[in-house]
């Protein structure tokens, strides 16, 4: 390092003049992050659900099933 031994560690993604967290707000980002992600991982388990679904009514209408059931048949 050109810098020396006593120099400052990197503060590579903090923006300048902007003080340390602390321990409450990175605990408060932490929780916002995980229930974005799990909104996200919500979100797209449902469209992956509504995904099979159309895959079955495609696939039920290519072999010449009816996709919705008959009156007699309840």
């Amino acid at each position: 390092m050109a810098d020396g031994p006593n120099a400052a560690p990197s503060q590579a993604g903090v923006a300048a003049g902007t003080p340390p967290r602390t321990a409450a707000e990175r605990a408060a980002h932490a929780r916002a992050v995980k229930a974005e992600k799990q909104a996200h991982r919500k979100e797209v388990h449902e469209l992956r659900v509504q995904q099979a679904a159309h895959a079955r009514d495609c696939k039920a209408a290519k072999l010449g099933k009816p996709t919705q059931p008959n009156d007699s048949d309840k």
